[in-house]
């Protein structure tokens, strides 16, 4: 039988074996909630075809030399995989036991504007700072490192950002978690509306976000 070439790349590109530790994940912090939710309650759909995944395919298996090439290096510790509660995450590399970093790669153009805009980096990292700090009962450095690597011009440095502190990261996880606990109420309407469910890019216009307790969720 025929091997289908189009079947054959999407399942090249398309295969992963990331699996979340907790119920969500620090990238879900990235995240518009209402469309987190949606994509959780709608797990198989995905608009994104595999082949157009290739970018994020080429970064997972750069993770996974680095891990192979860090494990030779008794003061590097790599794809640390930590957990509190219902949050998780693997943090990319902790040198001497005192700085975090991470591994970025993209087009040129992309991690310029990441640098010049480096809150989702800060946001990633902070959390990541924070989880090992509840696993491990070690606080790093509140600078991290970005060591970035460019897939179209093949150029690389490394990029220091400021994290935030603790408690302010735990503010900012709590938060997401009260988003998290808002049902909701009324999936119709949002199958009907301009953005069309599953995949909502907008919150702060949706009528499901705009309520706020911050006494549903225990103290981190």
């Amino acid at each position: 039988m025929e091997l289908c070439v189009a079947k054959f790349w999407d399942e090249v590109f398309g295969w992963s074996d990331y699996k979340k530790g907790a119920e969500y994940s620090v990238s879900d912090i990235l995240g518009e909630p209402l469309q987190i939710k949606l994509k959780k309650k709608h797990p198989k759909q995905d608009d994104v075809k595999a082949r157009e995944k290739t970018a994020s395919w080429v970064g997972s298996a750069i993770h996974s030399q680095i891990e192979t090439i860090m494990s030779e290096y008794d003061n590097v510790g790599s794809e640390i995989k930590v957990k509190h509660k219902n949050l998780s995450g693997t943090i990319d590399l902790v040198i001497n036991q005192s700085i975090i970093a991470d591994v970025k790669t993209g087009g040129e153009s992309t991690i310029k504007q990441k640098i010049k805009k480096p809150e989702p980096w800060v946001v990633q990292l902070s959390c990541y700072r924070y989880l090992y700090y509840k696993q491990f009962e070690i606080e790093l450095d509140d600078v991290g490192m970005i060591y970035w690597y460019t897939t179209d011009t093949k150029k690389f440095g490394v990029s220091k950002i400021k994290l935030m502190a603790l408690k302010e990261t735990v503010a900012m996880i709590k938060e997401f978690m009260v988003q998290m606990e808002i049902p909701i109420e009324d999936e119709e309407k949002c199958k009907s509306c301009s953005w069309l469910a599953p995949w909502c890019p907008v919150r702060s216009k949706c009528d499901f976000y705009l309520e706020d307790d911050m006494t549903k969720i225990d103290d981190w």
